[in-house]
C-alpha cells in the first residue's frame, strides 16, 4: 500500500491524544536518532513534562500515530519557543510529515507571539541538520555533542540562492563550462555574501538577548548596512562606526550612508587606525545606560560568518546533487576571509580547487586570515578539522592599487559583462571576475574544466560606483 500526504491526519488538540501511543511513538522515532531517547531520559517522565508544560501535533495514519513533533512556546519574557523532538516513523518518511509538522508547529509559535524557534541537533546526524537547513534554521553554537540551530520566526528571508549556467554566447573561453552561484539574489535586502551572514549575527543576537549590535566599516560597507537593516527589522538597537582613511571624507553624497541615515541615528565616523577606540568606547557607552551590546567586527569576520559559508556550501552540494556535475574550480572574491574559509570547510578537502581572488591583501597574509578563521571555526563549533593548511589558495596578482582602488581593465570588464546580463562590482566581484578570466586565458586552469564564480553580490557597490562616477563628471 502506497501512503499519500492526503492519507494522513494532524492533531494538535492534547485532549484528543492517547498516552499509551503517544510513548509508543515516542519509543519508535526516539530508537531512530543517533542517541536513543530512552537512553537521555525516562520515557513516560519526558512525556509527562510535555504534556503538562508544552504542545504536541501527531501525525496519524487511521489509528496509529506515525509522526511526532513536541516543543514549548510559553517563554513570554524572551520569546523563544524550543523543539524538544521530531520525528517520522521510518516507513513513512520521504511524503513531507516532518515539513507539515514543523510548519504546523512554527505558524503556532507565531500565534503565541514567539520571535525565534529552537532546537539542538546531533553533529552526526547530516540528515536532520540538512532538513533544518533547507527550512531556514542555522547553527549558531555547539556543545560536545550537538548543535544549536536557531531560525528567526517573523523573518521572512531564507538563505538559498540560484546556480546559473552561463551559455556559450555569454562565456566561451578554452573550453570552459562556467557556472555562477548568484548570492545577490539572496532574499535579503540587497542581498550578497553579507546579508546571508548578517541572518546568523542576527539569530545569534536574538538568542542570547542582546539589546543592541555594534559594528564597523567602510562609508559604503555591505556588511554594516546588512546588520542595519536586520536590526530595524527585529527591533534591535544598531550602533555603526565608519571609517575612511586620509585627511578628509566626503561621505554625504554615498548611497549606503543615505541608507544607513534611515536605519539607524547611531553613526560615528572617524579615521581607520581610530576604530578600536571608537568601538570599546561604543561598547561602553550602552553598557552604562543598561544596555546589553553585541560587538560584531567588521566584515562579519567570526566563526558565524564562517558557519554561514559552511551551510551554503552543502547548500550548493545538494542543488547540484551528482557530484559528477560539480566543478573543478571555485573562484571568489576573498577580503576579510570567512567566505573562503567557510568554502573550504565545507568542502573538507574535496577533489574541487577553491580559489581566492584576493581584493585587499597579499598572498601571504590573506592566506594567515583564512587559516585564523578556520581554526576559530573548528574550535568554536567542536567540528574536527577536515582539510589541510596546503588547501587554502589565494591569488594576488590582480590586486592592483589596493582594496577599492579602481582598475581599468576591472572596470572594463564590469562593462562588458553588464551587458550579457551579469552585474559586477569594481571592489569584490569585478575584480575576482576579472582575475578569474586572466587565470583561465593564461592556461592556469585546465582546459574543459567545469569552473563555479561564486558571485557574492556588489549590486550596490555597482550603483555606487555608478553614482560617484556621475558626480565626478558633473563637477
Amino acid at each position: 500500500m502506497i501512503i499519500q500526504r492526503a492519507d494522513i491526519e494532524y492533531v494538535l488538540n492534547k485532549a484528543e491524544l492517547e498516552e499509551d501511543k503517544l510513548i509508543a511513538i515516542l519509543y519508535d522515532i526516539g530508537d531512530l536518532l543517533p542517541i536513543k531517547l530512552r537512553e537521555k531520559v525516562v520515557i513516560g517522565d519526558y512525556l509527562q513534562k510535555i504534556l503538562a508544560k508544552g504542545k504536541i501535533i501527531i501525525a496519524k495514519h487511521e489509528e496509529d500515530y506515525v509522526g511526532i513533533i513536541a516543543y514549548y512556546d510559553n517563554d513570554s519574557i524572551n520569546r523563544k519557543a524550543y523543539v524538544s523532538i521530531l520525528g517520522v516513523k521510518s516507513s513513512f518518511q520521504g511524503i513531507g510529515i516532518a515539513s507539515t509538522l514543523m510548519r504546523m508547529m512554527e505558524d503556532d509559535a507565531i500565534k503565541s507571539c514567539m520571535n525565534q524557534n529552537c532546537l539542538h541537533v546531533n553533529k552526526s546526524n547530516e540528515r536532520a541538520i540538512a532538513f533544518y537547513r533547507s527550512r531556514g534554521y542555522v547553527a549558531i553554537a555547539a556543545n560536545k555533542d550537538s548543535f544549536l540551530m536557531t531560525k528567526l520566526l517573523a523573518f521572512p528571508f531564507k538563505n538559498i540562492t540560484p546556480i546559473i549556467e552561463l551559455p556559450s554566447t555569454i562565456f566561451e573561453k578554452n573550453g570552459i563550462e562556467l557556472m555562477v552561484k548568484l548570492d545577490g539574489l539572496i532574499s535579503y535586502p540587497y542581498g550578497g555574501n553579507k546579508g546571508r551572514k548578517a541572518i546568523y549575527f542576527l539569530n545569534y543576537a536574538l538568542y542570547n538577548n542582546y539589546t543592541h549590535l555594534v559594528t564597523n566599516g567602510g562609508i559604503d560597507s555591505n556588511h554594516v548596512r546588512a546588520i542595519a537593516i536586520g536590526c530595524q527589522m527585529l527591533g534591535l538597537e544598531c550602533h555603526i562606526i565608519l571609517h575612511y582613511e586620509g585627511s578628509d571624507v566626503s561621505y554625504y553624497d554615498s548611497i549606503n550612508y543615505k541608507i544607513l541615515k534611515s536605519l539607524t541615528h547611531n553613526i560615528k565616523v572617524c579615521k581607520n587606525d581610530e576604530i578600536g577606540k571608537y568601538m570599546d568606547d561604543e561598547i561602553e557607552l550602552i553598557k552604562k545606560e543598561g544596555g546589553k551590546p553585541l560587538y560584531i567586527w567588521g566584515g562579519g569576520h567570526s566563526p558565524l560568518g564562517t558557519m554561514a559559508y559552511y551551510d551554503a556550501f552543502q547548500e550548493y552540494t545538494s542543488q547540484l546533487g551528482n557530484s559528477e556535475v560539480r566543478p573543478n574550480y571555485i573562484f571568489l572574491a576573498t577580503g576579510t576571509g570567512t567566505t573562503q574559509a567557510g568554502l573550504l570547510a565545507g568542502n573538507k578537502g574535496d577533489k574541487t580547487k577553491i580559489i581566492g581572488i584576493s581584493i585587499s591583501r597579499d598572498r601571504e597574509r590573506q592566506t594567515n586570515v583564512i587559516k585564523e578563521s578556520l581554526n576559530s571555526f573548528y574550535s568554536y563549533f567542536g567540528i574536527g578539522k577536515e582539510m589541510k593548511g596546503e588547501e587554502i589558495e589565494v591569488v594576488d596578482r590582480y590586486l592592483g592599487n589596493g582594496y577599492g582602488a579602481l582598475d581599468d581593465r576591472v572596470l572594463n570588464t564590469i562593462d562588458d559583462y553588464i551587458k550579457k546580463g551579469i552585474i559586477l562590482d569594481p571592489v569584490y566581484t569585478g575584480k575576482a571576475f576579472y582575475g578569474m578570466l586572466q587565470e583561465i586565458e593564461n592556461n592556469k586552469i585546465e582546459k574543459g574544466s567545469r569552473v563555479l564564480f561564486w558571485h557574492t553580490g556588489g549590486f550596490m557597490n555597482y550603483i555606487e560606483f555608478k553614482n560617484s562616477t556621475q558626480i565626478v563628471l558633473s563637477n
